[in-house]
Parts: C-alpha cells; sequence; structure tokens
C-alpha cells in the first residue's frame, strides 16, 4: 500500500494542473485548448504512471521484502503489486481528468464515477471474488485493478463527451 502510495501521489499534481489550465482556458473562452490542455496533462500522467508500474511490477518482491522479510508477506504483496500496478495506468487518466471537470466547476462527475467505481464496481467484485468465487484477497486485489480501469474509462468517456466545456467559469 505505501509503494501505490507513492506511486500515486505525484499524479495529484498533476490534476490540479489539468484543473488549472482547464479553468484558466475555459475563462478566457479557449474551449478547445483547455481539453487539450487536459489531455496532454493525461498522456504525461499516463506515461509517468507507465514507467513506475513497470518498475513495481517487475521489482515487486525485493521491494515487499524492504517493508517486511518474511516469505509469505513478499508472496502475497507481490501479487497485490503484480495484479494492481498495470490499472493505475487508467486510473491516473481519471485522477488528471476529474481535475480538469474540476477546473471547469463540473463537479458532478467526478463524485458519480468515483461513487459508482468504488461502492459499484470495487466493493461488490471484492465480496464476489474474494468470497463467492473463494479467491481470498487475491480476488480483493482483482477487485481494485477492476475499479481503477473502470474509473480511468468512464471518466475518459464522460470528459470527451465535453459536456464541462459548457460550464461559465
Amino acid at each position: 500500500n505505501r509503494l501505490l502510495q507513492v506511486a500515486i501521489v505525484p499524479s495529484f499534481g498533476l490534476g490540479n494542473a489539468a484543473g488549472t489550465l482547464v479553468g484558466q482556458n475555459l475563462g478566457a473562452r479557449k474551449a478547445e485548448r483547455a481539453e487539450r490542455s487536459a489531455w496532454w496533462t493525461s498522456a504525461y500522467a499516463a506515461a509517468y504512471m507507465a514507467i513506475v508500474a513497470t518498475f513495481l511490477f517487475a521489482f515487486a518482491r525485493p521491494l515487499i521484502g524492504l517493508f517486511d522479510p518474511t516469505p509469505q508477506v513478499v508472496a502475497i504483496g507481490a501479487e497485490c503489486l503484480r495484479v494492481v500496478t498495470p490499472a493505475l495506468i487508467p486510473a491516473i487518466v481519471g485522477v488528471v481528468l476529474a481535475g480538469g471537470f474540476e477546473g471547469a466547476g463540473d463537479t458532478v462527475p467526478a463524485m458519480v464515477i468515483n461513487l459508482l467505481t468504488l461502492w459499484g464496481i470495487e466493493v461488490a467484485f471484492a465480496y464476489g471474488l474474494a468470497q463467492r468465487l473463494g479467491l481470498g484477497v487475491t480476488g480483493i486485489w482483482w477487485s481494485r485493478a477492476s475499479a481503477n480501469v473502470a474509473n480511468g474509462v468512464l471518466f475518459t468517456f464522460w470528459f470527451r463527451l465535453g459536456r464541462w466545456k459548457r460550464r461559465e467559469v
């Protein structure tokens, strides 16, 4: 969890940057530039996360071992990293586009998407995969990854609709 937090934190800064760029450009009546700014910021975040996710995936066992060298902890932690890290790429796109919505003053999409992916996907899948399908803790990792992917896809879809461009800033 600590490794994932360290990986994700810089992307929140990019989300804030996207919000600022979108807000400034919408205020200047440059909606297309606002959109391009958000997409470019998302691309930078995705590239950053692809590099970090590759590193975490490749070195999962030794990185977990830094926190606790117990073989069982290393095995479970490495499995978590290998399941969850690839899904961080679309999740980070979602974080950045959420910043874009906030910069436009359109905060409802972020609330709806985050509630849907957290409660509708992550919690439901965690229960279903871990308990109903008997995957245990592995099912929880897959529910997290599924929610991350869905979050990124939904934010991308909703942002692409462009309704946020009509907001008064």
